[in-house]
């Protein structure tokens, strides 16, 4: 990513509480923020990867040792979404990198313009709105 697109990544602000954003990130919690975050997107249904292998065996792309996600659509008929929790560590780190890839799936054409950070910050803090309690 270059160095404009890192600031703005690094620039989103989860919404979870302290002590679980500090809990560590699980596929299987990660794999279920994938799918939350595509339901309050509208996208329908993805295909949540946590692991570079098993997202190198459906997209056929090398994943580098920096690449914590990505969103693919010629995998199959469902949009992918890779985000590895061991990369991202923590639960709040994965939250936005889920966030940043499910508004990849969602927005396509936005690239990294500021547009599509703006609309991903929306977009955390409408899943965080939709939470109960």
């Amino acid at each position: 990513m270059s160095e404009t697109t890192m600031r703005r990544h690094f620039s989103l602000r989860h919404l979870l509480g302290p002590a679980e954003a500090a809990q560590p990130a699980t596929s299987i919690w990660v794999a279920e923020r994938i799918h939350r975050y595509a339901g309050v997107a509208g996208i329908g249904p993805v295909v949540a990867v946590t692991s570079g292998s098993e997202y190198h065996a459906l997209s056929d792309r090398p994943v580098a040792p920096g690449m914590w996600g990505e969103a693919n659509w010629a995998c199959g008929p469902l949009p992918v979404v890779y985000v590895d929790p061991a990369k991202a560590a923590t639960r709040g780190s994965a939250e936005l990198v889920v966030a940043h890839e499910i508004s990849h799936v969602k927005w396509r054409s936005y690239g990294h313009r500021r547009v599509l950070f703006d609309r991903c910050q929306a977009l955390i803090d409408q899943e965080a709105g939709t939470r109960p309690g």
